[in-house]
């Protein structure tokens, strides 16, 4: 979604942007603004890019043609998955849902977003 965003609600809408993605992963935010002093704002809402006008036109492009690249790249990312032997069964794990492992004494904890399970297996015999 493309939002267009005068001065005069500036701030309302940096504020609005992070209410309504709080539980929601982040959106690519591209400010285009004529005014360098909401460089902060941009900051504020992790903002991918800010441009300040006049904006060239292949300066744009090469701007929303990364963003598009990172949006390809996460949605290529959310595909990969780890597979594992647990409970005699095989079971898929998406990468995105794995904060972290840990080896110790051949087992494995997956630290995962909804959480933790412990394998007994060798880190190096891990397909990934």
């Amino acid at each position: 979604t493309i939002h267009e965003v005068g001065v005069r609600n500036r701030p309302d809408f940096s504020d609005k942007l992070v209410e309504d993605w709080r539980w929601q992963k982040q959106p690519i935010i591209i400010f285009v603004t004529g005014y360098e002093k909401y460089v902060y704002d941009a900051f504020d809402v992790g903002a991918f890019q800010y441009l300040v006008k006049p904006v060239d036109e292949q300066k744009f492009a090469e701007v929303f043609g990364r963003a598009a690249g990172q949006i390809v790249s996460e949605a290529e990312q959310r595909k990969k998955k780890l597979v594992i032997q647990y409970g005699g069964e095989g079971k898929a794990i998406p990468l995105n849902d794995i904060y972290y492992m840990e080896s110790r004494n051949h087992n494995i904890i997956l630290y995962l977003k909804d959480g933790n399970m412990e394998l007994w297996q060798r880190c190096l015999s891990l397909p990934i």
